[in-house]
């Protein structure tokens, strides 16, 4: 934690172990954190407006896009080379701002209710918000319908780092797009 109340996060980490009885593709290399509810207006620069993938980015561009999180469950609302994401409440704000550009996804359902849940209306809706920041994801394809997922769309397991500032900002004078335009 730095004197101005950022904290800087850094993750890093190596595949041990036996890797041999390990799956051969990972999700995600990332982190999940439990935000607040009411910071459900989303803002960032990188891949959008719709949720895309490393495998499925055809449609998507560069830019600065917003929308409530309510508008960012399509799958699992993955969203690629951000190099910064703001979530807000009226006049506060949480800002993550990063050299290396990170994907993100923030959504009311855990992983596991959606794995779990026969239909979209069975899903449970927290009382949090779930942010997912992650350095890697795996691809959308699979083999259920055709060939296996192509080398260059999988996460694997091998050596990672990344970090990334989180802050919290006043958004009475600036708006988070303002902010994040101030740190690039």
């Amino acid at each position: 934690m730095t004197p101005d109340g950022k904290l800087q996060v850094a993750i890093a980490g190596i595949a041990s172990g036996r890797k041999e009885n390990a799956s051969p593709m990972l999700q995600r290399i990332g982190v999940k954190m439990p935000i607040h509810q009411q910071y459900d207006n989303v803002s960032w620069r990188g891949l959008g407006p719709h949720e895309n993938y490393v495998d499925s980015c055809q449609s998507v561009y560069h830019g600065v896009f917003h929308a409530h999180v309510d508008e960012l469950f399509q799958e699992n609302g993955n969203h690629m080379n951000c190099d910064w994401i703001g979530l807000a409440k009226q006049n506060k704000g949480i800002l993550i701002h990063t050299e290396n550009p990170l994907n993100f996804s923030v959504s009311k359902y855990e992983d596991r209710d959606l794995e779990m849940a026969k239909h979209t209306i069975d899903s449970v809706e927290r009382d949090y918000l779930i942010l997912h920041l992650d350095k890697q994801q795996n691809g959308l394809g699979s083999n259920s319908c055709g060939q296996n997922l192509l080398d260059k769309y999988r996460c694997n397991l091998k050596i990672f780092h990344f970090n990334f500032p989180l802050t919290l900002k006043d958004l009475t004078t600036r708006s988070l797009v303002d902010w994040g335009r101030c740190q690039s």
